[in-house]
């Protein structure tokens, strides 16, 4: 079809010199490229159905012509095609970007009185949209749009007057030249191949490349590892940005000097994950890479008051940040006061304080462990910090308790709990065959001895590929605070928890109860929407509501008198539909998610990682503040993986009948397991009986016995909210049957086989059957309702010849047979 269109219209010779439009006096060169064009549906949304079509927005779509020398229309002119679609140049301007030359023109006039009647008059201009800040026009077909926005603004009375060119915005993501970044998949999880073949989930990660759009730290901002020390001017982390201190070795060996003895790197792979060098072309990038880290060291023969001392040492020498891997094999959460007290002392000093939870736990085997102390202490605004894997899970290890607050992505298992698993985190290592860097099994006897990981790239024994547990999660969530702490210093321990928990991503499909859960506290960090949150900018904030509403508040309390008038964009979405529930001119808006229920069953189709809908344009809310002086409108995105979706659904369609097998399936909530999902059948049979059925499993599977009407739902029994149900409509179950058909003395006699004659009477009139006559020429002559198992049609007023007959169910062909009437 799409080809058809594009052949409407011969070619035409076309002159491509000094093409430009302006912004402002600046003149923009277009240059055509006459291998592509655009199919513009000013009211439908198109779908791509050709590999040679990319869509575009929601009303676009690129058709490329690689076989063509020439455009198919002249390039500058916008043609119609068939069915009221238009044909639209494709440009590049200024040799950068391509855009798509849509049939409309933005102005602002200069003067806000400024009349323009006589333009559109003159162009035949019709206007479709008027802003304060801009006016659209749009034009008729085969009109220059170039020449007429390039005469507009030439009269001298417009800011600016120019085609509207579409092309869709980008997100920018932060990605760093650090050859071992690709397998950082804590900060960047594309689903990459990392150790031991082992890839992950898409987006199974912090949104680190996002972040660092706002910020890569600032070394005013001071991040303590109190842990086995940090090499002195490490190649990754010079001493430039370290804060070596005397008297910052709380271990054996000399008081002054923090660094790392024998194989002892697990500081480095800490300080390393906080703040390795970004960008130079070397190793790995820190989450916080501008920022400074200040080594403390201990070691075992570091008694528990050694351990509190490190601690108030770094509150006196200007910490912002207390990040601590380590603890003790105690569910005793005040084991040692001294400790205790250092940390209550450091966090009342206005410093966070930050510690792993432990590695206690083996869930396979269903030991969900314990939280060590002082992760354990219960402490005011101190952050323990578990483990999550990299498909948005909890860690075989990390402990499953209410003491979490938060989890960050570290390694999934160990081989002894999952075959085939082991530490691939990737971090900095003691430089030469110390550290982890061959390995040694003194550490992990499970890897080959000295195998080198990585083993090519500058400096590589100065890197490791095998660190892990929740000493890995606890400084990335330092990583994420130092980056929070650097865009709003002024940040209290309170309220850095409080952020980290409101912006958490809420994965792993486990029952979060009041936003927590126990497997993954708050949810896994989200170090976008932290820093985000740590700027104040968004003034629009979420609040979780129910499973499928959610409710959006204005961040400030509008001035009296102003009025407030909430929107949605993008409302309908491929899966979900968003609305505003409530009356407007509030602080307040509820927004509720719901399925579309025209979602088509695709056979073979791979399942969907995310809803579509979280793929392309995302749905905003909109807050518009009016008062005497001015307009303000605040936007949020509703796209973050921290929304919460109903299930949805698809089915196999078509008629349904005894004997027929129908499928449903789940097509979102990817990350629950199969059997999170439970399916409820209620069957009311057409005897005045019920019966219900359950079943379990992202995929359900019917096949009828009996006819009825069947309801089907499902439960997400690990959801948010517990218990998320979708019910579908009632499905009527009839006879898969077919039809005798007999013509005598002007009659046709139509019969229905199939079934037990009671329950294929009540079945016709209970389930809307209708049955049609067709004729090749004249289309369908005769429609009637089926009352009963047999009908009949009068034949006289008919000319001889073959005819269909055709058996329908609420518009679904169920039968159809030819018949002679002679």
């Amino acid at each position: 079809m799409i080809v058809a269109m594009l052949l409407l219209f011969p070619s035409l010779s076309f002159r491509c010199e000094n093409l430009f439009y302006y912004t402002g006096d600046e003149k923009n060169v277009l240059v055509p490229l006459p291998t592509k064009r655009a199919i513009y549906n000013p009211a439908v949304t198109l779908t791509n159905d050709n590999n040679d079509v990319m869509r575009i927005g929601a009303r676009v779509r690129i058709w490329n012509q690689p076989d063509k020398s020439n455009p198919d229309e002249t390039q500058g002119r916008i043609r119609k095609c068939e069915g009221g679609e238009l044909s639209l140049p494709i440009f590049l301007v200024n040799n950068e970007i391509e855009v798509v030359m849509l049939p409309e023109i933005l102005v602002r006039t200069k003067v806000a009185t400024y009349d323009m009647s006589s333009m559109c008059h003159k162009y035949n201009l019709k206007l479709v949209k008027n802003t304060h800040l801009y006016q659209k026009y749009s034009i008729p077909a085969d009109s220059d749009v170039i020449n007429i926005a390039n005469e507009i603004y030439e009269s001298g009375d417009f800011d600016f007057a120019y085609p509207n060119l579409f092309c869709p915005a980008e997100l920018h993501a932060y990605i760093p030249n650090d050859p071992y970044f690709q397998y950082q998949i804590t900060c960047h999880n594309i689903g990459q191949t990392i150790n031991d073949g082992h890839s992950g989930s898409i987006d199974a990660d912090i949104n680190a490349p996002e972040a660092w759009e706002i910020t890569r730290g600032v070394p005013s901002i001071v991040v303590a590892v109190f842990d086995e020390g940090v090499t002195s001017n490490h190649p990754d982390l010079p001493n430039t940005r370290q804060l070596r201190l005397n008297g910052s070795n709380f271990g054996s060996g000399n008081p002054n000097d923090p660094s790392p003895i024998n194989n002892a790197n697990h500081g480095n792979s800490c300080a390393g994950v906080i703040a390795a060098t970004m960008n130079n072309n070397e190793g790995i990038a820190g989450i916080a890479p501008n920022c400074k880290i200040m080594p403390l060291r201990w070691d075992k023969t570091s008694a528990p008051e050694d351990m509190a001392d490190g601690i108030d040492f770094a509150v006196e020498n200007g910490a912002n940040i207390i990040s601590c891997s380590w603890g003790y094999s105690s569910s005793n959460s005040t084991l040692h006061p001294v400790i205790k007290t250092a940390i209550e002392n450091a966090i009342n000093q206005n410093v966070v304080v930050i510690f792993a939870a432990g590695n206690t736990a083996n869930h396979p085997l269903s030991n969900d462990g314990f939280v060590t102390f002082p992760a354990n202490a219960n402490i005011a605004d101190l952050i323990t910090v578990g483990a999550s894997d990299r498909y948005d899970m909890m860690a075989a290890y990390s402990p499953k308790s209410p003491l979490i607050d938060v989890v960050a992505p570290s390694h999934r298992a160990y081989p002894s709990q999952v075959t085939g698993e082991t530490f691939e985190m990737w971090s900095l290592d003691i430089p030469g065959n110390a550290g982890y860097n061959p390995n040694h099994y003194d550490r992990i006897a499970y890897v080959a001895l000295n195998e080198i990981l990585p083993s090519s790239g500058t400096n590589y024994l100065s890197y490791t590929g095998r660190f892990g547990g929740t000493s890995h999660s606890c400084p990335v969530v330092a990583g994420v605070v130092a980056l929070m702490l650097s865009v709003n210093p002024l940040l209290s321990p309170t309220d850095v928890n409080n952020i980290l928990k409101t912006t958490c991503d809420k994965v792993g499909g486990y029952t979060y109860t009041n936003g927590k859960c126990n497997e993954m506290g708050y949810g896994r960090v989200n170090a976008y929407e932290a820093v985000v949150e740590a700027t104040g900018g968004n003034e629009i904030q979420r609040y979780h509501y129910t499973c499928d509403t959610t409710k959006y508040f204005l961040r400030h309390t509008p001035t009296t008198g102003s009025t407030i008038n909430w929107t949605l964009s993008n409302a309908t979405q491929t899966i979900f539909h968003y609305s505003i529930i409530g009356a407007s001119n509030q602080d307040t808006v509820l927004i509720k998610y719901s399925c579309n229920s025209n979602i088509p069953w695709i056979a073979d189709a791979e399942p969907f990682a995310e809803p579509p809908s979280l793929r392309g344009i995302y749905p905003i809310v909109n807050a518009t503040i009016t008062n005497e002086n001015s307009t303000q409108t605040y936007h949020r995105n509703l796209g973050s993986s921290t929304d919460n979706f109903p299930i949805c659904t698809i089915d196999s369609g078509g008629a349904w009948y005894v004997g027929h097998t129908r499928t449903f399936a789940v097509i979102n909530c990817q990350n629950e397991p199969d059997s999170a999902f439970l399916w409820t059948i209620v069957i009311n049979k057409f005897l005045n009986t019920t019966d219900t059925l359950t079943a379990r499993g992202r995929t359900l599977s019917l096949t009828p016995t009996f006819m009825g009407d069947y309801t089907i739902s499902v439960t997400n029994t690990n959801s948010e909210c517990g218990y998320a149900t979708t019910t579908f409509q009632t499905y009527s179950v009839g006879f898969k049957i077919k039809m005798n058909t007999v013509v005598n003395n002007s009659m046709l006699y139509v019969t229905i086989l199939g079934g037990d004659t009671i329950n294929r009477t009540i079945g016709m009139e209970k389930n809307n059957y209708t049955i049609e006559l067709w004729h090749s020429f004249y289309g369908r002559l005769h429609l009637l309702p089926m009352q009963s198992a047999s009908a009949q049609i009068s034949t006289s007023d008919l000319l001889q010849g073959t005819y269909v007959v055709v058996l329908k169910n609420n518009g679904n062909i169920i039968a159809q047979t030819k018949v002679q009437i002679w």
